[in-house]
């Protein structure tokens, strides 16, 4: 995922809870040798947006 891709994906209408999360979690699984899963995400915009 290149940055223009991460950058207009956290732009979306998220919390900035969420956002960060959503950022940690997508730098980290872009690193070399990195692996990364996140399991049962599940975003309710009632609660988040």
């Amino acid at each position: 995922m290149t940055n223009d891709l991460l950058n207009a994906f956290l732009e979306q209408e998220f919390n900035d809870s969420v956002r960060e999360l959503l950022a940690t979690a997508v730098k980290k699984s872009i690193k070399p040798g990195a692996q990364l899963a996140i399991r049962g995400l599940e975003l309710n915009c009632s609660i988040f947006c």
